[in-house]
């Protein structure tokens, strides 16, 4: 690769890295440490999240992923149809992967932004309405966490 070439890679690299400051916002810090990483060809390995581990349909749903929420959902649901006594050990995978699962859509969401911006003002103004945080998601997804474990313990007969 001659000088020119690495330089406009570089460019491109410093420029998404940027791309995904403004689309995620807060805590942006450990998503491009994990971006970093994953650009060098390391391995990724687990990164945990404890919002996740707590209340992962409210963590998903702060982070704006409701098509991967809904799927937890759903899949939480079907198991607990098909599987009543099936106790949801495997729900733990939700914070160990969340953070990639994130990468992955904001990565794919950037791409089409910048596909679609017709100028800069606009890109940025995309890529912060896209990303960042949804309070009300995040409200939203503990409530749907919560509900069941509340009504589970008021069930319990008093004695």
């Amino acid at each position: 690769m001659d000088e020119t070439a690495s330089a406009d890679l570089g460019a491109k690299v410093r420029l998404y890295r940027d791309d995904l400051a403004q689309f995620v916002g807060p805590n942006a810090d450990k998503y491009l440490g994990l971006y970093d990483r994953q650009k060098q060809g390391k391995r990724q390995g687990v990164s945990w999240c404890w919002g996740a581990f707590f209340v992962p349909l409210g963590w998903l749903l702060y982070r704006r992923m409701t098509l991967v929420a809904a799927c937890v959902l759903g899949v939480a649901v079907l198991l607990a149809v098909l599987f009543p006594k099936f106790t949801g050990g495997g729900w733990v995978i939700i914070p160990m992967q969340c953070k990639q699962w994130y990468l992955l859509y904001a990565q794919r969401k950037i791409a089409k932004i910048n596909a679609r911006a017709t100028s800069e003002e606009e890109r940025i103004r995309l890529l912060q309405k896209a990303g960042g945080v949804s309070i009300a998601g995040a409200v939203i997804g503990t409530v749907i966490t919560v509900a069941p474990l509340v009504a589970l313990v008021l069930a319990i007969p008093k004695q």
